[in-house]
């Protein structure tokens, strides 16, 4: 005669769901006023009771598995640019490499591949986000010096740049035009002379600049702009002159 044994899931080896993992840390109602069981048994007596107040939704809910694979974020990953030096970072990691992957630690309860491709596609869409709104604007807080940019006034700071930007590259590309065969129809609005040197011989400086000027420290009582007009081309007892 055959031996016979109760099923795995046999209600009386098995804790019958809902109930809580041994080890959760979430809150479970009434949990500590009540004892003399197990963590298991308590809480699932604890969740389908009527007389205790629980939300309707529980926390632990069942999903697919395995998960719907998401190709966007393969896709995304695999087009990242090129970077100097070995190409460490690729959209299908082997387990054990031990270098730093960003934002890897924002993602958990997954395997290697899937943890590593998901913090991969998540750095490239930060990363894309921030080349977008450094080609059009630059940042209100940005110091340094931004080509084209002197004589654009009567606008905000990202305008400013903005259009200052756009009009050296299509100055830049009309350079080059002349030597390649790239041509480029221009936009038709009016454009700034071309600047080739600092001190310009109709219009003087403009305030806080820093540079040096010829003879500009024996001069005093007019504005910076008339003191460095033609800071070349005029003598100091020339400037002195009110015209």
């Amino acid at each position: 005669m055959a031996a016979t044994y109760p099923p795995k899931l046999s209600p009386m080896l098995m804790t019958p769901d809902p109930h809580y993992i041994p080890g959760y840390g979430g809150f479970c109602p009434q949990y500590k006023y009540n004892l003399g069981k197990t963590y298991g048994k308590l809480t699932g007596q604890l969740l389908t009771s009527p007389d205790v107040r629980h939300s309707g939704q529980l926390v632990l809910q069942s999903c697919p598995f395995p998960p719907p694979r998401n190709d966007t974020k393969l896709d995304l990953s695999n087009r990242r640019k090129p970077r100097l030096g070995d190409e460490k970072l690729s959209s299908s990691m082997i387990p054990g490499y031990t270098g730093f992957i960003p934002r890897s630690q924002k993602f958990f309860a997954k395997t290697y591949a899937e943890t590593t491709r998901d913090a991969l596609t998540d750095f490239q869409k930060d990363q894309n986000h921030q080349q977008i709104h450094l080609k059009e604007q630059l940042l209100v807080s940005y110091t340094g010096y931004v080509p084209r940019s002197r004589f654009l006034i009567g606008s905000g700071y990202p305008i400013t740049t903005n259009k200052a930007i756009t009009e050296f590259s299509e100055m830049t590309l009309n350079k080059g035009s002349k030597i390649g065969d790239l041509q480029r129809p221009g936009a038709g609005g009016r454009q700034q002379p071309e600047q080739s040197h600092i001190y310009l011989q109709q219009l003087g400086l403009l305030p806080r600049y820093t540079g040096y000027v010829p003879g500009y420290k024996f001069q005093y009582g007019h504005t910076y702009g008339h003191l460095t007009h033609n800071a070349l081309g005029q003598s100091t007892l020339q400037k002195q002159i009110v015209n």
